[in-house]
């Protein structure tokens, strides 16, 4: 491979950058400089496609406002579904509150299955 620089294929395999790279190292240096030159292709092909530090931080704030964002929806969802209740005069389910964790609901859902059981 290092005294073809030319040759494209070899036993109709592609010949890759990398190999030309490790195949000179390993003639100068030995497998050593063979394994530190694939590593360092690498580590260059992967340099290319990272993301820039202002563009990270950019998309961590997306994130956060989007996030925020959402919890505010829900949150006002569920503003609003207790204010139409309250106006139609229902009381919220019980067993919602209970599997929402409300800590009021949760005693009092097992006060009530201790009655039934303890008859």
């Amino acid at each position: 491979v290092n005294s073809l620089p030319i040759l494209g294929y070899l036993d109709e395999r592609p010949v890759f950058p990398v190999e030309r790279k490790s195949s000179k190292a390993w003639s100068e240096g030995g497998k050593e400089a063979m394994e530190e030159a694939k590593r360092e292709h690498f580590r260059e092909r992967n340099k290319s496609v990272q993301v820039d530090p202002e563009r990270r931080e950019l998309l961590t704030r997306m994130r956060k406002l989007a996030i925020a964002r959402i919890d505010r929806e829900a949150k006002e969802r569920e503003e609003q579904e207790e204010e139409r209740l309250k106006s139609a005069g229902l009381t919220p389910d019980p067993l919602t509150a209970v599997s929402s964790g409300d800590a009021e609901a949760l005693a009092d859902y097992a006060q009530k299955w201790l009655g039934k059981v303890n008859l």
